[in-house]
């Protein structure tokens, strides 16, 4: 199964050209990919055919395809087809821009406001997939994508429903009942772990992990999975103020995770009422608890880059500084491709930190591409161009992997550089709209 399931230039289905792979797993792989018929860019999961074989792993993979596309919700990802390919089986889903949540943490913690309207989106998301009622069963980090305008606006997607089941469906039994035990360790319910009583509440107790996880920096329990099992289902969580000294939790909001982790599922809130929960904290929080967060992610930050920043960015030659599209950059370049890009109207700014990215720039440029510093810079939410010996196929596919939106090749050029960034501008525009 180490083979690779699609090449990049194949066609699947007849419409659907592979690109890049995304990421793969034990069941298969995510291919980004382009609709050749309506011209749009999209991404195809491809089932291993060894698995898609066996009749349980197909039976759940197409009921991935069904139950997800009954799921018509801004905050759940678009599904455009399903289908079948020289024996693998396919489904064919919306493009996102952006990364996963476990991602977006690696950072360091976010401020209680944008937390809470994270937390507040897969709420929602829930709130209508429970409606059907669909369960979802594995919420975690990894399957929480969070893309990001150029306004700092997010937009949370729950992806992943492959081991959700319609609970009121007469197949739901017989799909679930030669289950071992399904779900991610660090974020199961103690339900999923008996096999038994599982509804809407399980859900609500793994997004319950995931809020602890996003206000104390680390989840409720570690260990081995075997005894994070037991964690969850005889264990109690310490308060996020007490495991985390250094983090400031307000009370409201601890009362809350506490009772989203409660072992008795009729305890805790359903996701409606975690939903108006988090509305209501996050119209009270004051200023020390908006910004928490923030100053750990820029002192992360801040070490990306050695290059001093100048205290006002260069005017363009030939152009009104008021024309120009500011171009953050996180290193020096060389004195003729800075006149360069001027004179095609773009202001390049040398930055030392992300605090330094204006709000105004239309993207960031990393000469020397590290996918380290580009995974946190693609947080904020515009471009990000790396720079990288475009020979070395394997750290291309990383940068991009790591979420630029394109890569230059090295030695700069001024013209690549102000098409690629020209052209990664107008992308994000298009997505806005």
């Amino acid at each position: 199964m180490s083979e690779a399931l699609a090449q990049p230039g194949e066609v699947i289905g007849g419409r659907y050209r592979v690109g890049a792979l995304l990421g793969e797993g034990g069941m298969g792989a995510v291919y980004e990919a382009f609709q050749t018929q309506l011209n749009r860019p999209v991404a195809i999961k491809l089932l291993h055919p060894e698995i898609g074989a066996q009749q349980e792993a197909r039976a759940r993979f197409e009921r991935e395809a069904r139950v997800t596309a009954a799921l018509r919700h801004p905050h759940t990802v678009e599904i455009y087809d399903f289908g079948e390919d020289a024996g693998r089986l396919f489904l064919v889903m919306e493009r996102l821009e952006g990364a996963p949540l476990s991602h977006v943490m690696r950072a360091g913690l976010l401020p209680l406001a944008r937390t809470l309207e994270i937390v507040r989106q897969v709420a929602d998301a829930l709130v209508a997939a429970h409606a059907l009622p669909l369960i979802h069963r594995d919420l975690k980090p990894e399957n929480l994508f969070i893309e990001r305008d150029d306004r700092g606006h997010d937009r949370a997607v729950v992806v992943d429903f492959g081991l959700g089941f319609i609970a009121e469906r007469e197949d739901a039994d017989r799909l679930t009942s030669a289950d071992v035990i399904m779900g991610t360790p660090s974020y199961i319910s103690p339900e999923q772990i008996h096999m038994k009583n599982l509804g809407p509440w399980s859900d609500v107790y793994s997004l319950g992990c995931i809020l602890y996880e996003m206000i104390a920096g680390e989840p409720p329990f570690d260990g081995a999975p075997m005894l994070l099992l037991s964690k969850h289902v005889f264990g109690e969580p310490v308060p996020p103020s007490r495991r985390n000294a250094d983090v400031f939790v307000p009370r409201s909001l601890e009362a809350l995770v506490m009772q989203m982790l409660s072992k008795r599922p009729e305890e805790r809130p359903s996701a409606a009422a975690t939903r108006a929960a988090v509305e209501q904290l996050a119209q009270t929080l004051g200023e020390r608890e908006r910004s928490r967060g923030a100053g750990a992610l820029v002192e992360r930050a801040a070490r990306m880059v050695d290059a001093p920043a100048p205290s006002e960015p260069p005017a363009p030659v030939g152009h009104a500084a008021g024309d120009a599209q500011v171009v953050a950059v996180t290193a020096a370049m060389d004195e003729a491709v800075t006149i360069g890009l001027r004179v095609d109207g773009l202001a390049p700014l040398v930055v030392s930190s992300m605090e330094e990215i204006p709000a105004h720039a239309v993207a960031v440029l990393v000469p020397q591409g590290d996918a380290a510093i580009v995974s946190q810079l693609s947080i904020l939410g515009r471009p990000v161009i790396a720079g990288a010996d475009t020979s070395d196929a394997a750290h291309v596919q990383t940068l991009l992997n790591a979420g630029a939106a394109d890569v230059v090749s090295l030695p700069l050029r001024v013209e690549q550089i102000a098409r690629k960034v020209k052209r990664a501008v107008r992308k994000a525009k298009r997505r806005k709209r």
